[in-house]
């Protein structure tokens, strides 16, 4: 496996942990995550991994502890917040 990094560098993963359960709201689920060696710049602080959290489309405010994730399963967007009124098909 090869992989094309954010800043367009290319890495090959030492590793995969595969099956790692993650929490999304109240649910659990598996997921693998790519294990990279790489240096790390001091200058840049690393906060859960900016790639991941770009492609995960996720927000992280620090100054509140509050971190917000918005992920697309099949195509179909998911969110902590779901407006209920996007799932009623008699909707409008």
């Amino acid at each position: 496996m090869v992989l094309e990094l954010a800043d367009r560098t290319i890495s090959k993963p030492t590793g995969v942990a595969e099956n790692v359960f993650v929490k999304f709201g109240k649910f659990y689920f598996p997921a693998d995550f790519v294990i990279l060696e790489f240096v790390a710049d001091p200058r840049v602080p690393l906060i859960v991994g900016r790639p991941f959290l770009s492609t995960a489309h996720a927000l992280i405010d620090v100054y509140e502890e509050e971190a917000d994730a918005f992920i697309a399963i099949d195509d179909e967007p998911i969110s902590s917040n779901i407006d209920a009124t996007y799932y009623d098909l008699e909707g409008d």
